[in-house]
């Protein structure tokens, strides 16, 4: 993921929290004193979305629906927008980023052991034709969800930080906020400018470096950004690394050519998306994709070599810091 340059110290004065959920954890910066009302609002936005849309508690409402798959289960509104902004993403990715991979993500249970093994070819095709979502259902009205099919489940990781950004977002614009960076673990959402004139700054994480890494550094201002990568949740076996991104045709860890993928843009769940699709795409669809359908968003994509492939204009305030790392000729 990304790791930010400019949050490890906040200026004095400014309104900030950090803490643990979603799995990762998260900081909050808000420009100047008086905003702690606004933080506690953000929060508990956190708070609410890792409660219903946390598929492995089983307090929540998407935990309900998965262990539930032939029954119809009522959740609350949010989750029925984030399956449709999931499944939207799915159509629009043709298929590159996809909700229904939780069968697949339990059978290959990549980093969560920690004596991991190749799942046999059987149990993936067995969950891989579980997550297909054939036979699921939606009653918006009713607030209800039925997958339809033994086995199947939702799981919002690829898109669910994003979304709680987007819902942050709301808020500092209803509370009258201009300057703030939110860190949702490495999908980020600069508002406003640093202070008169001057960008917020992020580092990018090095794919193949330590935590604390960067390969580049990139200029933010009103913008969300996130980065999918194969180096945070990984497992080396007969010296092949699989990755926990999931390519839903095949059913396996993706092997596209690319090793990190940031996706800059005015929505953080569409960056999300954006970037875990980019990683199971490779350089060249990837890039096609996001001039045809996504003229707004912006890419950063590394390859194997280090060879950095960006869409127009995403040079511009993007640094390099690595000698080993180069802009495609």
């Amino acid at each position: 993921m990304l790791a930010t340059l400019c949050m490890a110290l906040c200026a004095c004065g400014d309104s900030s929290a950090s803490g643990y959920a979603m799995s990762t954890w998260y900081s909050l910066r808000l420009t100047g004193s008086g905003h702690q009302e606004t933080v506690s609002k953000l929060q508990e936005t956190i708070r609410l979305y890792d409660y219903y849309l946390n598929a492995y508690d089983s307090r929540s409402d998407v935990w309900a629906v998965n262990n539930n798959p032939t029954q119809r289960v009522q959740v609350v509104e949010e989750v029925i927008d984030v399956l449709a902004l999931s499944l939207e993403m799915k159509e629009k990715t043709d298929g590159a980023f996809d909700p229904g991979l939780q069968p697949l993500i339990d059978a290959w249970n990549i980093g969560n052991t920690a004596e991991w093994s190749v799942p046999l070819e059987e149990n993936v095709q067995k969950a891989l034709a579980a997550s297909r979502l054939d036979a699921l259902e939606v009653d918006r009205d009713g607030k209800c969800i039925q997958l339809g099919t033994s086995g199947a489940g939702l799981d919002f990781g690829g898109i669910v930080k994003g979304v709680v950004l987007d819902a942050m977002l709301q808020i500092l614009k209803e509370d009258g906020i201009t300057s703030a960076l939110l860190d949702m673990g490495g999908s980020i959402a600069a508002v406003g400018e640093k202070k008169p004139g001057e960008a917020w700054v992020i580092g990018l994480r090095h794919p193949r470096g330590g935590s604390k890494d960067m390969f580049a550094t990139i200029k933010l201002t009103d913008c969300c950004v996130a980065t999918s990568g194969d180096y945070e949740r990984y497992e080396v076996v007969d010296g092949v690394r699989y990755c926990h991104i999931l390519d839903p045709k095949t059913g396996a860890p993706a092997r596209s050519g690319l090793i990190s993928c940031t996706i800059v843009g005015p929505e953080g769940a569409v960056c999300d998306a954006l970037a875990t699709a980019s990683f199971v795409l490779g350089q060249q669809r990837a890039l096609e994709l996001m001039q045809q359908r996504f003229p707004d968003y912006g890419a950063v994509l590394v390859g194997e070599d280090y060879t950095v492939y960006t869409t127009p204009g995403m040079q511009d305030g993007l640094q390099l810091l690595d000698e080993n790392f180069h802009f495609a000729s």
